[in-house]
């Protein structure tokens, strides 16, 4: 009997996606033990998908990135002609199991994108949060409040003032990590939002020029499910199937 491979998944809900944890193993013959190959990461989206936003490493730059869009026509994924240069957290990208709170790092996984945001009035397809001065994002880990938006903030430790003193936040839209079944200190208030330079990392956030940001935010429709891909590693081109080899684990 010649080599086979069997792989067993184990699945990590993210939202309404699934992130796969995939064990890798070959049989030499037929009742030998199992040797180990690889552990692996598997994105699997939802089929309803049918807007991608593609974040992946750039060449050269940990802190620096390439942001190409996605939709499925017909069955079959064509990129939007554009690729974005943005900009990352500090320290790069991060296993989503391995974020915390102030590392400085942005969370790798699929995550939906449901919520836009801004300064003023903003024509986009998505549901727009009009910002005021009494709107905050809680970032302090021992509030009930974690990783939310409030009106005026409440007694804690840490909440972020979203209607800035700069443009940062004129536009963007939030990145649905850890806002469902939030977990305390994973991290909180990953956005897409304007970059201060070209040059300039995030705190874990991906941000772009105002310019690519709002092109995004006009073409980003709610009833394609759009969701956002941030990978540690480069691929070559996005998939035609619905499943993506995304990074070793180990």
């Amino acid at each position: 009997m010649g080599k086979q491979i069997i792989i067993f998944a184990i699945p990590y809900e993210s939202g309404r996606n699934y992130i796969y944890l995939c064990k890798s193993y070959k049989l030499e013959k037929l009742g030998k033990r199992l040797t180990k190959e690889m552990t692996f990461a598997m994105v699997v989206i939802d089929e309803r998908v049918c807007q991608v936003i593609l974040v992946q490493p750039g060449d050269n730059e940990e802190k620096q990135g390439i942001l190409t869009s996605w939709e499925k026509q017909k069955e079959k994924w064509k990129q939007i002609p554009s690729t974005i240069k943005v900009s990352l957290g500090r320290n790069g990208i991060i296993s989503a199991a391995e974020k915390k709170e102030g590392d400085g790092y942005t969370p790798d996984g699929v995550y939906d994108i449901k919520r836009a945001f801004g300064y003023n009035t903003f024509i986009t397809k998505l549901p727009y949060i009009h910002l005021t001065q009494n709107d905050y994002w809680v970032d302090d880990p021992a509030s009930a409040n974690y990783n939310r938006l409030v009106r005026q903030c409440p007694a804690v430790e840490s909440c972020e003032k979203m209607k800035r003193d700069d443009n940062l936040y004129k536009i963007g839209f939030v990145i649905e990590y850890n806002t469902e079944s939030r977990v305390s200190g994973q991290g909180s208030a990953i956005f897409a939002h304007i970059w201060r330079s070209c040059n300039s990392p995030t705190l874990g956030c991906v941000a772009m020029s105002e310019k690519d940001l709002a092109e995004l935010l006009e073409w980003l429709n709610p009833l394609k499910n759009p969701v956002i891909i941030i990978s540690q590693e480069r691929m070559e081109s996005f998939p035609m199937t619905q499943a993506r080899l995304v990074g070793h684990l180990e």
